[in-house]
């Protein structure tokens, strides 16, 4: 089983019109670190910019181990 790496999902620079998640978003996160710990912690609640919140849950896992952000 190959799982696609970071860049391959969002590209290199998280906007690039190739990347495989392009025209899937839901929303996007201006701080990469902050959407990094939403599926860490398991969920979020996310101020949209018309003031509005909405709730974010993951739910799921792979067949990777967890991996440090910081290694």
């Amino acid at each position: 089983m190959s799982h696609p790496n970071r860049p391959e999902l969002e590209g290199k620079n998280r906007l690039e019109k190739a990347s495989l998640l392009r025209g899937n978003e839901l929303v996007l996160m201006s701080d990469c670190f902050e959407a990094h710990l939403v599926p860490v912690q398991g969920s979020a609640k996310l101020k949209l910019t018309d003031k509005t919140t909405i709730s974010i849950g993951y739910d799921g896992s792979t067949d990777y181990p967890y991996v440090s952000f910081s290694k």
